[in-house]
């Protein structure tokens, strides 16, 4: 069985389609670890494409806020802006579905998928001391999360923690077996908003059955998502990031 991994797609409609265009014949299921819309201009598309099409999606945190399932609050302004916006955007399905995703960390088939950190789906994990705090409660040897936008591995030994990072600059993807002398935390990075210096969308591909972990990156239409961005009337800040990888 090989899995898709997706993280934080952000209503990013253009990212998301170039993901699925990359990655096409090449997975059979797909797993998301939250944060669907946000951000991005094209919340009922990304939504209905999640909805219909992933195994199991954890919920994060602007599925929250933009469901109405949590108040919002102790986020940025760009944050807040565009969950209002979002709110006014989503399907009645759309929200519904959103506000009834599963809290992670959940148990799938030998792994974990979370959004966050496995104590707190709200929690960062985007340094080796942050994964030490965690690594304890790890009930897999293979776990999934997101919410930093960083596509990187904790390859977590009871010795220490070595941080990988993902694909740099021309490449394209780096593999790893996944071994069982350590526990691997592995953020795939974000679809729609990457904010670890690199424009292209992220994802992840695991081969369960012969324990291949691949993180990924691709180019997509930056432009065009930057001109819905604009179109519908969110911050410009939101477009400009985009091109930034910030």
């Amino acid at each position: 069985m090989v899995y898709l991994i997706l993280s934080d797609i952000h209503a990013n409609w253009e990212a998301l389609e170039a993901v699925l265009a990359a990655a096409q014949g090449q997975y059979q299921r797909v797993l998301c670890c939250g944060d669907v819309v946000g951000y991005g201009a094209d919340p009922n598309p990304v939504a209905d494409w999640v909805r219909h099409n992933t195994l199991t999606t954890v919920r994060g945190n602007h599925d929250k806020f933009c469901s109405g399932l949590e108040p919002i609050f102790e986020v940025s302004l760009l944050a807040e802006q565009a969950a209002v916006w979002t709110r006014g955007q989503l399907t009645q399905t759309n929200r519904l579905w959103l506000s009834s995703l599963p809290q992670g960390p959940l148990d799938l088939d030998g792994m974990q998928l979370l959004h966050g950190s496995v104590r707190d789906e709200d929690e960062y994990i985007g340094t080796v001391e942050e994964a030490r705090l965690v690594q304890h409660l790890l009930k897999a040897n293979l776990s999934f999360f997101g919410h930093t936008h960083h596509q990187e591995i904790y390859y977590c030994l009871r010795t220490g923690i070595r941080r990988i990072p993902g694909p740099r600059a021309r490449e394209t993807q780096l593999s790893w077996t996944v071994d069982e002398k350590a526990s691997w935390l592995v953020n795939p990075g974000s679809v729609g908003q990457p904010r670890d210096g690199d424009s292209r969308a992220a994802y992840a591909l695991y081969d369960a059955s012969n324990r291949l972990l691949s993180l990924r990156r691709v180019r997509y239409d930056i432009a065009e998502a930057q001109h819905k961005i604009l179109t519908a009337g969110l911050p410009e800040k939101l477009a400009g990031r985009l091109s930034l990888g910030c």
